[in-house]
């Protein structure tokens, strides 16, 4: 059975792919399957604007790029996994029956006075 995604914004993805070592865009690409290179290096981006992630360049032949999760990234962590979670225990699952919306409807809301 193939889990699906939660429904989250890319860079949610891009976060949870650089838990506690810097990683080359390359290497973040092979752990988000589906992402095209471009709307990567925009979530790169916008991370790193964001004071997320770090962008190191590596002075070798051919020059390397690699990201890693600053003090600020490192502490959404939790919150991405615990998302993350919620997606593989929840999405994962076939739906029996009726929506979660049919099972538990919402309270009835008093009308104010």
């Amino acid at each position: 059975m193939e889990t699906r995604r939660a429904p989250c914004h890319p860079w949610v993805y891009v976060q949870r792919a650089l838990p506690r070592q810097a990683k080359g865009v390359p290497d973040l690409a092979e752990t988000i399957p589906g992402m095209s290179d471009r709307m990567l290096s925009e979530r790169l981006k916008e991370l790193e604007a964001e004071g997320l992630v770090i962008r190191s360049v590596i002075p070798e032949t051919p020059v390397r790029i690699q990201y890693h999760l600053t003090e600020k990234g490192r502490s959404l962590w939790s919150v991405v996994e615990a998302v993350a979670g919620w997606a593989e225990e929840w999405l994962a699952r076939p739906r029996q029956g009726g929506s979660d919306a049919e099972a538990h409807p919402p309270a009835p809301v008093k009308a104010s006075q």
